[in-house]
């Protein structure tokens, strides 16, 4: 069975400031790396914090319009750019259905949030991203149970600026696969350049990560909400073929060895001689026949040859033919 692509996401975030052009800036940046998404986070003040909290108001800054949003997704369609929504309540979810996405993502702060999940499973969007950064096994297994419907990814991305690789534990990838029977991904938050990233990223895949999450940026000599690890969209094209090159070198096949294996195999490989002569009736063993390459290649398997009796006498220094052997 031959590993499946590596899905990759772009991840906007909260980098659109609530500005109609920074969307449109990350749309156009997404059109100069082939990625299979790109990833903003669906912000409406109210369905996640109460007015008292104290981000509330920054929250209230990066909110836009549900016509706004469809009128973007509708622009990233003629770019040829699949948009992704991070969904926080009810109102973020109509507003993703009505963008016709076909793959959303549930913060691991929602892991509780039942009805969310309930209602995420009813939607007609069929691909969901479960972020599960702190979460428990059996929190999981709930949330995966309410949005059964849907084709899920566990999502693992140690999120703590700056990130420590050592810190990452991805052995959670190859547990969370085994043990939920699910696709796992990976979220990259490191904040100490593209080979820091490239490193876990191929890291992740190595251990079965289906998905690999980075932040862009659509302007790296600015500063923008959110940007702590991204990378530009040279950088991004890096990380990109890396990730492939790293998922093509561990796709798994039913075949042991290959027919590039094999072919190798014959190019190099030696054959049975005669270490000294044999007589008649004489048995073959180590101590009468040696492995050498020669001009001539013989195609006998060790268990075909090792202690049987010669049928005549063979001088030294000559290949070890079946007919020779009783």
């Amino acid at each position: 069975m031959v590993n499946k692509k590596i899905k990759i996401i772009a991840e906007a975030g909260q980098g659109h400031e609530g500005s109609e052009k920074n969307v449109k800036n990350y749309i156009n940046a997404a059109t100069h790396i082939k990625v299979d998404y790109l990833k903003f986070h669906l912000i409406y003040a109210d369905e996640l914090a109460f007015k008292d909290y104290k981000f509330y108001d920054f929250f209230k800054k990066l909110e836009l319009k549900k016509k706004t949003w469809i009128k973007l997704c509708q622009y990233a369609k003629k770019k040829k750019i699949k948009i992704s929504f991070d969904v926080l309540g009810d109102y973020s979810l109509k507003v993703a259905e009505q963008c016709k996405v076909d793959l959303i993502k549930l913060h691991a702060t929602d892991i509780y949030n039942y009805p969310l999940q309930n209602k995420i499973n009813k939607s007609k969007i069929k691909n969901v991203i479960l972020s599960t950064s702190g979460c428990y096994e059996n929190e999981m297994i709930k949330a995966i149970k309410n949005m059964k419907k849907k084709n899920i990814t566990c999502k693992l991305g140690y999120q703590n600026y700056p990130t420590q690789s050592k810190k990452l534990n991805l052995k959670k990838i190859d547990v969370i696969k085994k043990k939920l029977k699910i696709k796992v991904g990976y979220a990259d938050h490191s904040c100490t350049g593209l080979n820091e990233t490239i490193y876990n990223s191929s890291s992740a895949v190595s251990m079965g990560a289906e998905m690999i999450e980075k932040h862009l940026t659509f302007n790296n000599k600015i500063k923008i909400e959110d940007d702590e690890s991204a990378i530009s969209t040279n950088e991004f094209k890096e990380l990109i073929n890396v990730v492939n090159l790293c998922s093509d070198n561990i796709k798994r096949n039913d075949k042991f060895i290959s027919s590039e294996d094999l072919k190798y195999r014959k190019k190099v490989s030696r054959s049975f001689y005669s270490s000294k002569k044999i007589m008649k009736n004489e048995t073959l063993s180590f101590k009468n026949i040696c492995l050498k390459r020669g001009k001539n290649f013989n195609k006998i398997d060790i268990k075909d040859l090792l202690y049987k009796k010669a049928k005549r006498k063979i001088l030294k220094d000559k290949l070890i033919k079946k007919e020779y052997l009783k």
